[in-house]
């Protein structure tokens, strides 16, 4: 299942606030990029900096959503296994 998007922190204010409106254009599409398809965006200066601050949110978020990927896929074949009578998996 593909991630619907990402989440985006009011941690991250500050560093963003004072970034020239280009700049922000500019991160916020490499955050998104990177989001979906895990391309990590060459940026220098300011926007590195910065990028140091959001990556790692967004490589959080990402563990996390596989892990409740996983969890619902395991709660779904655990449905259907006690529905046929079958024995539970484990996790």
């Amino acid at each position: 299942m593909a991630k619907p998007g990402i989440m985006l922190y009011f941690d991250i204010l500050d560093p963003i606030r004072g970034l020239p409106d280009a700049d922000k254009g500019r991160l916020l599409v490499a955050m998104l990029e990177y989001g979906q398809s895990g391309k990590v965006p060459q940026l220098d200066g300011t926007l590195a900096i910065v990028w140091g601050f959001v990556k790692p949110k967004i490589d959080k978020d990402s563990e996390a959503y596989s892990k409740l990927v996983l969890k619902r896929q395991y709660a779904t074949a655990c449905r259907d296994r006690k529905k046929r009578g079958e024995p539970e998996i484990t996790f």
